[in-house]
């Protein structure tokens, strides 16, 4: 019985485990929504992420329509999360990272079709990040949003689909540093598909390895470098959040014994970037 539970836990874990997508399909252009119609209709092959964040500035409620399709019969293996309506982007935004990493080992099986459909009032902003991992990874999925009605629009897939790629970095904080600085979204570390580049890396993981060389107490700042921003990450699986125009006190944690801790966090949608998270040692330092 006991060969049968650890042999269920592993295969279940081997199927639900899928990791991060391979490309990003990045719906925001336009962000505004003016008329009714078509914001994205694409093709895609393969696993993607699909962020989407889209503000109704018409003078009416309307509907924002989601539809992931295939025209083949497709199993597929997906996550999502969404935020929204409302009309603070920042808070939307704030929501959508919280309820991503708080999701993000949360996986469902099910068949294309998908559908989706809010009611966004005037003013307010929807977002969601939905990941689609396809049984067959040669399978082509069609993503389709739009607002109320469809419309004929043509869209170029090398404006809409990038390479998902982790942003990563390790550095150590030495004995006797005061302070250390991990800038997020500086603009030369966009991904490129060969076209374009995805602007504000929305969506993009970045994953940051800190070596601690000193134990105790530490502190953590964010500064909205670009404009007014939100932050959610997470620090050896705690999760911070904050959303300020400036800068702000997050909150603070303690490092038992030295050694690495990981940080990981992604660009949100209605913020503006650069920004940085500051890691600083408790006992030197007076707000």
């Amino acid at each position: 019985m006991a060969k049968f539970l650890y042999f269920f836990l592993f295969f279940y874990s081997f199927l639900f485990c899928v990791g991060e997508p391979e490309k990003i399909v990045f719906s925001n252009s336009p962000e505004n929504i003016y008329i009714d119609g078509s914001l994205l209709n694409i093709q895609v092959s393969g696993s993607f992420r699909l962020f989407f964040s889209h503000n109704n500035q018409t003078k009416n409620k309307g509907d924002i329509v989601v539809r992931i399709t295939s025209s083949e019969d497709v199993q597929v293996q997906q996550r999502m999360v969404f935020a929204g309506p409302d009309k603070s982007e920042l808070y939307v935004g704030k929501i959508l990272g919280e309820r991503f990493f708080a999701s993000y080992n949360h996986v469902n099986l099910t068949n294309l079709p998908m559908e989706w459909k809010w009611g966004v009032a005037t003013q307010n902003v929807l977002s969601g990040i939905i990941d689609v991992f396809p049984e067959n990874s040669s399978s082509i999925c069609k993503v389709h949003i739009y607002f109320n009605n469809p419309s004929s629009l043509v869209f170029d897939n090398n404006k809409y689909i990038f390479p998902n790629t982790t942003v990563k970095k390790r550095s150590k904080l030495l004995n006797g540093n005061v302070r250390h600085n991990l800038k997020i979204a500086d603009n030369f570390e966009f991904i490129n598909n060969g076209h374009y580049s995805l602007p504000g890396n929305y969506g993009v993981l970045y994953e940051y390895l800190v070596d601690f060389s000193e134990t105790g107490e530490y502190q953590l700042f964010f500064t909205a470098n670009g404009g007014p921003a939100s932050c959610v990450f997470t620090l050896d699986g705690e999760v911070f959040s904050v959303y300020s125009n400036n800068s702000k006190k997050v909150g603070s944690f303690n490092v038992p014994r030295q050694g690495l801790k990981k940080l990981v966090t992604f660009p949100l949608p209605g913020s503006n970037y650069p920004a940085t998270v500051t890691i600083v040692k408790e006992k030197v330092y007076t707000e």
